[in-house]
């Protein structure tokens, strides 16, 4: 588990859990938005897909997600994403409402953040072109969004500052506006 010392008291990676408290705490949350999915086979799918996401399957596509499961193909994993109906909103508010009671802290925020990742190909799913600020420009990429979960304290500074300040210092790339076109002055008369 986490230590206990400095500032590192907060951090907890998913491999610091024993795998027994990992699986019941999946458990608890599949219970909570399982009726969400009409048929029990939806349910095991997603399940299924799950366990693999945030399990040790390096990479995270269709097939190996299935062989982690115990799936011959990867079609039973990808229904519940390309077939079936189910309410994404009802099953974001029964997560909320897990990570809230199990993760929420008074001085906690969240952050989130999209990050491109500039392809050379496109046979990377989700690779088109489209803007990323880490290249400044549009170029054919994929977009990550990341969720942190962090305590207020740990993204404000040290002094009595309540204004949250950044950690990463690396320089940013905004992209350019073009100045609409200035119309032509009509002459007075």
């Amino acid at each position: 588990m986490c230590s206990d010392s400095g500032e590192d008291s907060h951090r907890q990676v998913i491999d610091d859990v024993p795998a027994s408290v990992r699986e019941q705490e999946l458990e608890e949350l599949f219970l909570r938005f399982g009726h969400r999915f009409t048929r029990v086979e939806l349910r095991r799918r997603t399940r299924d897909c799950v366990r693999g996401l945030l399990g040790p399957v390096g990479r995270k596509n269709s097939w190996q997600l299935a062989e982690f499961a115990g799936h011959s193909t990867p079609d039973g994993l990808q229904h519940p994403l390309a077939k079936s109906r189910w309410e994404a909103d009802e099953i974001r508010d029964d997560l909320q409402g897990y990570v809230a009671e199990h993760l929420g802290a008074d001085d906690g925020i969240l952050i989130i953040d999209g990050t491109g990742f500039v392809k050379k190909g496109i046979t990377s799913a989700g690779v088109q072109r489209q803007y990323t600020g880490t290249a400044g420009r549009t170029e054919n990429c994929q977009i990550g969004v990341f969720a942190a979960y962090p305590p207020a304290a740990a993204t404000l500074s040290s002094t009595a500052s309540s204004t949250p300040q950044v950690l990463d210092r690396r320089p940013r790339t905004l992209p350019r506006r073009p100045h609409p076109p200035t119309p032509p002055m009509r002459d007075q008369e």
